[in-house]
């Protein structure tokens, strides 16, 4: 989940952005995992650089050091963003990984009156090379 605050609206303003999802099924031969992470800066512009940090069930973390590729583009109705970088310590440390994020498009009345101040949408993440 997405959250907002201020919520977004259809006025120009400083709004801070985190998100916190929550993994759950997994498909690893090597060693199946599921958790949660959290970032502040998804869904920037394509180019732009962050980190998210994973919590797993098992209490380790990992930190994922990543590269917006492509920004949140519309496509089918839906904003899809992907990040592609390494996993840089914990748990999976030097594994390739591929986030690819697919939020609903915001609701116009919404933005026009009380503002958007959350948004779920489905995060899939693909971890190589551990």
């Amino acid at each position: 989940m997405s959250t907002f605050s201020p919520g977004l609206t259809n006025t120009t303003q400083s709004t801070a952005f985190n998100a916190t999802d929550t993994l759950s099924t997994c498909l690893s031969l090597a060693d199946p995992t599921t958790g949660t992470y959290s970032c502040t800066a998804q869904q920037a512009p394509a180019g732009s650089t962050g980190t998210a940090t994973f919590t797993w069930a098992d209490s380790t973390t990992s930190t994922f050091s990543y590269t917006d590729v492509n920004g949140a583009l519309l496509v089918g109705g839906s904003y899809v963003d992907t990040l592609t970088g390494t996993m840089t310590s914990g748990k999976f440390a030097g594994a390739t990984v591929t986030e690819v994020i697919v939020d609903p498009t915001l609701s116009v009345l919404q933005c026009l009156t009380t503002g958007v101040s959350d948004l779920t949408g489905v995060a899939t993440l693909t971890v190589t090379g551990i």
